[in-house]
């Protein structure tokens, strides 16, 4: 699927954006098609985009929603920006690694005067 680079969420929302000749933040048959074909290389018929279209279609308008499929796609996956907690034998663990890092500068600590 990344042919140029991207997540799979930039893909999906450059398919809305540059498919979406209506602005309505939905795809219809035709333009779900021409976004399989042109992104990703994939042919549909016109009965497998309607399907498409009608599953995630809840407003009945004709048009799938971005959000809706988004939802869907994004269903137990992670977010992108999430961390896991550290708890402070693991943090201790990894400022101890990081001091062994020769590439990372250690803190200034000048040596005493002998005068």
């Amino acid at each position: 699927m990344v042919v140029e680079g991207g997540t799979e969420l930039s893909h999906l929302r450059y398919s809305f954006l540059m498919f979406d000749h209506d602005y309505s933040n939905a795809l219809d048959t035709e333009e779900l098609s021409k976004s399989m074909h042109c992104n990703l290389g994939l042919q549909i018929s016109e009965e497998q985009a309607a399907a498409v279209v009608a599953f995630y279609d809840r407003k009945n308008e004709g048009q799938m929603s971005y959000q809706l499929l988004l939802e869907d796609v994004m269903r137990g996956q992670p977010l992108m920006l999430q961390h896991a907690e550290l708890t402070s034998r693991t943090l201790a663990r990894t400022k101890k690694n990081l001091m062994k890092n020769p590439f990372i500068k250690k803190p200034f600590s000048p040596q005493a005067n002998k005068t």
